[in-house]
């Protein structure tokens, strides 16, 4: 038996396909045992180049089958199929909002940065999936860095982002961050955060200058000393950390708080001990995201608290703001390549003088 042909002619009926699949197909078409065939398919992907092994893998280090033109069908696979793992969980936010920023893509994965024992990291999932075309890395240790569908990809899925779209994005990321900070200094004059030790990320900085609990990212990060929270050890409170997470510009989904609780094992396993997970969200959350984040013992804080109903007369304030702005936006995009915004420099404070504060 041909098993050049065996394979394209299953996966052109039935490809992108996991390599159980096709093992366990070709174990009855070949009747030979799974052990066989796996070194059957190990040294004819030594020299054949007719048939794509992904990068990508899922459990159990498995990888995906699939032709030439059915690079399409791989992503929408992962995004439709796969939803429970942090890849699909990417993909298909990167669905809806077409591009993410470096700490949005942090949030949603919710895995170590960098390389870590017994967990994947980041960097590990963005190599993947550039090296099987299925995303591009844009203003690659810049401040602006983001992720978007490969060319092709955005073609399929009927992608177009303009530049206006990325300083509105980067001003929505901005302002979501001064509501983070109000909340802290809140928390901080209510003596539910200690003062000394609470830290923020900033976008401006940039993805290199970020700070890591556990190797893990975090919107922002501070301990409780609060009487019963607080654990005593040998007459000293020993503190509880304060991990928080924000969504502020558009609705939270199901994705979100699924990467932001794998985070919290993360960070709960470094300090042996509970933590308190607060997320920050703006829109209204859907009736299954609230029973999901409740049964899984998030506080839920409202940015409504602090603003009320003027909360998103701001959000679309922003994006006014920018419209109007956007003919004087520079883009350019390119391997390694700079992303000068000219925009209206919003801040919270500027917004404060506009009588919605």
């Amino acid at each position: 038996m041909n098993l050049e042909k065996i394979l394209i002619s299953f996966l052109l009926k039935e490809g992108p396909l996991p390599s159980h699949a096709v093992i366990h197909m070709l174990s009855i078409r070949m009747k030979s045992t799974p052990n066989n065939i796996r070194v059957l398919l190990h040294r004819f992907f030594k020299s054949n180049t007719s048939i794509h092994v992904s990068a990508i893998t899922i459990k159990h280090n498995e990888h995906f089958f699939y032709l030439d033109g059915q690079t399409e069908k791989l992503a929408q696979l992962l995004i439709n199929k796969y939803l429970w793992l942090p890849i699909g969980r990417l993909l298909r936010e990167l669905r809806k909002s077409h591009f993410l920023f470096s700490l949005e893509v942090f949030k949603i994965l919710g895995q170590p940065l960098e390389s870590s024992e017994g967990h994947k990291s980041v960097e590990s999932y963005l190599n993947e999936l550039t090296k099987d075309k299925l995303i591009e890395v844009k203003n690659e240790d810049e401040p602006e860095e983001y992720i978007c569908f490969s060319q092709k990809l955005n073609g399929y899925f009927g992608i177009n982002t303009a530049a206006k779209e990325l300083e509105t994005r980067r001003q929505f990321l901005t302002f979501q961050e001064a509501i983070i900070s109000d909340f802290l200094e809140r928390w901080k004059k209510m003596n539910i955060l200690s003062w000394n030790h609470t830290q923020q990320q900033h976008i401006s900085r940039g993805p290199e200058n970020i700070f890591k609990i556990n190797g893990c990212y975090v919107d922002a990060f501070g301990f409780c000393y609060v009487l019963s929270v607080a654990k005593e050890v040998k007459g000293e409170k020993k503190p509880v950390p304060v991990i928080i997470n924000a969504q502020i510009y558009r609705g939270v989904t199901k994705q979100d708080i699924e990467g932001f609780l794998n985070t919290l094992k993360l960070i709960k396993y470094k300090y042996k001990s509970n933590a308190i997970p607060v997320f920050i969200y703006g829109k209204p959350l859907p009736k299954e995201v609230f029973q999901y984040a409740k049964k899984n013992g998030l506080v839920l804080a409202s940015a409504k608290m602090l603003l009320g109903n003027q909360l998103e007369t701001t959000l679309n304030l922003i994006s006014d703001i920018n419209e109007t702005k956007s003919n004087n936006l520079q883009y350019r995009s390119s391997p390694k390549c700079w992303c000068k915004l000219n925009s209206a420099n919003l801040s919270f404070h500027k917004l404060k003088h506009t009588g919605f504060f």
